[in-house]
């Protein structure tokens, strides 16, 4: 951001201090200045002169042998008897009387002052000594204009200093953009202006023209000559435009290509000058449209501006002649037949204001600032106006910058004539609101000791409105104040414009009384200590996921949040579930070898299910989740006896153990509302739901056949998936029990059941009826064997076997068979299964 201090000294109302402590006020309260440009020393040698004498030279075809009077204000030159200095001018425009501007020798020509200097010289030209030069726009670098020597105004005197005419006796600060990303309004000038003043704590008086409502045009709806359609204002909140008839299309004045020169901007045109240097004073892009082209491209012999999404496909031909093929993300300003422009970005070639145009429309908008940053992104525009745009500029200035800019070309080019402003279907908004902040408030956060009118001035300095209301601070931000939406925006500003550095310095202090545990991250790490002791890897996946991995895994993908400035399509969506993202490396693990592993992940998933947290402002409520898969090659499982799901269910069994959780294991089908959906991932046969208390926490079992296939899984394939509040207010037991001295007995337990009777249940049950009957010095272990149906008349046999002992005594097989009876009996009294 390019900021002349003479700008600045005009914007404000006093007397502005020396460029190095302005600069190192800006540096330490607004933004890091990468450099100062001092333009008074390129120009210092630049003098204005008039053309006295000039005549054709012999044996050219352009050359001219001039006379110029310069007032004796260079001494170091020869002259001629009348005092007057010669000089070889090629240019077209020199003639007798001719103000111009020239560059004596031994000095630097500017536009090569920044870079690979060219000092002119005195010097012999087609037998003529020829004293430095008569210089164009080009060679000042003011413009690219190179037909001519610049032509001045009889206003001034032969001698004068160019610079100081023309106010290029300047010194232009430089300030880092990115230190204003959050600062739409410091991307203009008169921003910079206003925060200059707050920092050297004096007040700021924004021009008349912008805030006063009585410069504002009326604004109508309809115009006959102009149809404005805002198809998406959802997108582009305001879209405002003014048709200015009798423009005469040609170079600007001077000063004010001298203007757009200290900015950094390359003048073309007065009407596109003028967009140019309203857009780098208020931070406001402006667009000029030729009427006429607009017409041409519209129906009904009227010009249109159509805002609306682009079609896929859909063809444009931007100002630098770069051709584009759209998305249909994309904003564009169209016609019936066709795009005039990239919205928010750069204009389009058919519509451009050039020598041929008469009649423009000229149009301001406030433009979604993700949208834009998108198709910048996409497309690889950046522009200014694209620098403005991404920063959320304010809708509450367009009737400001487009007044004063309808005033500006009325000013600049004679004769021109205007009507109303015409304004397009806008989006409701809403201005400031009230913030009421106490002094006490503001102290306590900063650690300062202002008063209410300290408070009240530092603030109304860069114009913010103040009411004072005992100790009670009513305080409404500007409308270009974007940025101020909550207490601690106010509570920033006044530390800032303060001073940090004016701020006490004060040792903090803080008490030494240990913090409470946060329980989240003490489970979290638990867990992980779990599973690394049994060998199994933490993986740590996106949480954004492909529309494919979530089909994949059967879920619906209805649930998901989409992410609308997804990176890639792969990263399009919250993911579901913890469980797609683990098989989804299993195939690439076993290609790499590793034929036997067991990997899982610890994260937070999103789902519409889970509802809005209304108390953070309405923002996806998450459900921390545990997963697991254990996988093997199929050359290893091929050994492996029985079903892979009590592999799985080993871990959750430990795991539960430690925490003393008496899950029940239950059909799958009777998972709540959160896992519904994932029921149909799983193989019902060889899967269960997980319950704790009555309520379901997770799933764990073997995969459906379509989902190995889609995840190239082999055979032995099993995990879980689990709800983490299953272990809120419940801490890891910590007593240990010694091993038992005594020898341990053993007995296989075969029970006759009914089919329809789940594995789950009669395990919850036996387990339940082994606790019933046993000492609390007893210790025992419950592991399944075998499950076997075949020929059995709807019956089937479950054989455990049971590991007992106890820390006193041992165990003889008297005491063994009368614990196993009673367990009998409670076991067939209760379910039915009966002891063989």
């Amino acid at each position: 951001m390019r900021v002349p201090v003479k700008l600045i000294a005009d914007l404000v109302n006093f007397r502005l201090p020396s460029v190095s402590d302005l600069t190192d006020s800006i540096g330490s309260k607004l933004g890091e200045v990468d450099n100062v440009i001092d333009l008074a020393q390129k120009y210092q040698d630049a003098v204005i002169v008039k053309v006295i004498e000039c005549h054709k030279i012999d044996q050219s075809d352009h050359l001219n042998l001039c006379l110029v009077d310069d007032n004796h204000f260079f001494s170091n030159v020869d002259r001629t008897t009348s005092g007057f200095i010669q000089v070889v001018c090629g240019a077209s425009n020199v003639k007798p009387g001719l103000l111009t501007v020239w560059l004596p020798p031994n000095t630097i020509v500017p536009n090569t002052f920044e870079g690979k200097q060219f000092k002119l010289s005195s010097k012999v030209l087609m037998n003529n000594m020829s004293h430095g030069m008569l210089a164009s726009l080009k060679e000042l670098d003011i413009s690219d204009n190179h037909d001519g020597i610049i032509e001045l105004s009889n206003d001034h005197q032969p001698g004068d200093k160019f610079a100081e005419k023309y106010g290029l006796n300047d010194q232009v600060i430089v300030i880092e953009n990115k230190m204003f990303t959050h600062r739409p309004d410091c991307f203009g000038v008169l921003g910079v202006a206003r925060e200059v003043s707050g920092i050297l704590n004096q007040p700021f008086i924004s021009p008349d023209w912008y805030k006063n409502t009585d410069h504002l045009l009326e604004t109508e709806t309809t115009n006959p000559d102009l149809v404005i359609d805002n198809q998406i204002p959802d997108l582009v909140p305001v879209f405002k435009a003014i048709i200015i008839d009798n423009v005469t299309i040609k170079p600007s004045p001077l000063w004010l290509q001298i203007e757009l020169q200290k900015l950094g901007v390359r003048p073309i045109s007065n009407v596109v000058d003028i967009t140019n240097y309203i857009m780098f004073l208020t931070g406001q892009p402006l667009h000029a449209y030729d009427y006429n082209k607009l017409k041409q491209k519209s129906k009904n012999d009227i010009a249109e501006l159509i805002v609306r999404k682009s079609v896929s496909n859909e063809a444009l031909t931007l100002l630098n002649g770069k051709v584009l093929k759209l998305d249909d993300e994309a904003i564009v300003i169209a016609t019936s037949n066709g795009i005039a422009g990239l919205g928010g970005v750069m204009g389009g070639l058919e519509t451009i204001v050039d020598q041929t145009t008469t009649k423009i429309v000229l149009e301001a908008a406030t433009f979604d600032m993700y949208s834009i940053r998108k198709t910048s992104m996409k497309y690889g525009l950046f522009s200014d106006a694209v620098t403005r745009y991404t920063k959320g500029q304010s809708p509450f200035q367009i009737d400001f910058v487009l007044s004063y800019a309808t005033k500006m070309i009325h000013d600049i080019i004679s004769g021109c004539n205007f009507n109303k402003i015409i304004s397009a279907k806008s989006k409701d908004l809403s201005s400031n609101s009230d913030i009421d902040l106490s002094t006490e408030d503001i102290n306590r956060l900063l650690g300062s000791q202002l008063s209410t009118d300290d408070v009240g001035r530092i603030l109304s300095n860069v114009e913010f409105e103040v009411e004072f209301k005992n100790d009670i601070l009513k305080i409404r931000s500007p409308y270009w104040r974007t940025d101020i939406c909550i207490k601690e925006d106010i509570i920033e500003e006044v530390g800032r414009l303060y001073g940090y550095d004016l701020i006490d310095k004060k040792s903090l202090v803080r008490s030494i009384k240990p913090i409470n545990k946060n329980q989240e991250f003490e489970i979290n790490n638990q867990i992980r200590s779990f599973m690394v002791a049994r060998g199994a890897s933490e993986l740590l996946n996106y949480s954004f996921v492909s529309q494919k991995l979530i089909s994949n895994f059967k879920q619906n993908i209805a649930d998901a949040y989409r992410v609308t400035n997804a990176t890639s399509p792969d990263f399009e969506y919250y993911r579901l579930g913890l469980t797609a993202s683990l098989l989804d490396k299993v195939h690439s693990n076993i290609k790499l070898g590793f034929d036997r592993f067991v990997i899982y992940e610890l994260g937070r998933i999103h789902s519409k299910k889970l509802g809005l947290n209304n108390s953070a402002g309405d923002v996806p409520n998450y459900s921390r989740r545990f997963s697991m898969v254990y996988a093997m090659n199929d050359k290893i499982s091929k050994g492996i006896v029985g079903s892979s799901y009590f592999w799985a269910k080993k871990y959750l069994d430990d795991l539960f153990k430690l925490y003393n959780l008496k899950v029940e294991y239950r059909d799958i089908t009777s998972a709540n509302l959160i896992f519904k959906d994932d029921i149909k991932a799983y193989d019902s046969g060889r899967s269960a739901s997980i319950y704790l208390y009555g309520q379901c926490y997770g799933l764990i079992g073997e995969y459906e056949g379509s989902v190995e296939k889609a995840f190239k899984l082999p055979k032995f394939a099993v995990g879980f998936e689990l709800d983490m509040a299953i272990f809120n207010n419940h801490e890891l037991i910590s007593d240990y029990r010694a091993i038992s001295k005594f020898p341990a007995i053993y007995r296989d337990l075969c029970f006759n059941i009914d089919c329809s009777t789940s594995y789950s249940e009669l395990f919850n049950e036996l387990r339940s009826c082994i606790d019933h009957n046993i000492n609390q010095t007893t210790d025992y272990s419950l592991v399944p064997l075998d499950i076997f149906s075949k020929n059995l008349n709807g019956q089937k046999h479950v054989t455990f076997r049971l590991q007992i002992s106890d820390q006193q005594q041992t165990l003889n097989d008297q005491l063994v068979n009368q614990i196993v009876d009673q367990i009998s009996a409670d076991i067939l009294s209760n379910i039915g299964a009966q002891l063989i």
